[in-house]
């Protein structure tokens, strides 16, 4: 250790520095008492990442399943497929769940961007995301923990407030 008024070299154990008398105690660098504060911007990021990787692997299986119809109605062989309303059923099924990853995406990107109606939309699917045990309710629990508590939402307010300035 040394003393910061006159430099001299210190036992870590002294006191008074044996050159000038200074008290180093003052000096040292006492722990905080005070409660380490949580980085809402790294929650919200975190949360609106998980959404869009979300959206994008859901958006996997629709995707195929508007590609499926397609390879029904070709059929197999010389005999003509037995369901001809297959293929139609197929695709607004597909559509209708697409709307579930474009959501996720949406409300991913609005996060980041920090927009209002991103974190009502992403309360909303975070909801649903409940039901997905066990990964979608964690899912779920921490979406709703990170833009639901009063600090979060303090937090995404004054920086919602910013972004739109």
């Amino acid at each position: 250790m040394v003393c910061t008024q006159c430099g001299n070299a210190m036992e870590q154990q002294e006191r008074f520095c044996s050159k000038c008398g200074k008290d180093s105690t003052a000096d040292r660098v006492r722990p905080s008492n005070s409660i380490r504060r949580t980085d809402w911007d790294t929650h919200v990021q975190v949360v609106a990442w998980i959404f869009i990787v979300s959206g994008v692997f859901i958006a996997i299986p629709c995707l195929f399943m508007l590609v499926f119809p397609g390879m029904l109605m070709m059929g197999m062989g010389p005999h003509p497929f037995p369901f001809p309303f297959a293929g139609p059923l197929f695709s607004m099924i597909a559509l209708i769940f697409m709307s579930v990853p474009v959501c996720l995406v949406a409300a991913g990107m609005g996060l980041l961007k920090y927009r209002d109606w991103a974190r009502t939309l992403t309360l909303v699917l975070s909801a649903f995301m409940f039901l997905g045990f066990p990964f979608g309710t964690a899912i779920g629990v921490y979406a709703f923990w990170a833009l639901n508590s009063a600090e979060g939402r303090n937090s995404f307010r004054a920086r919602s407030v910013q972004a739109m300035a």
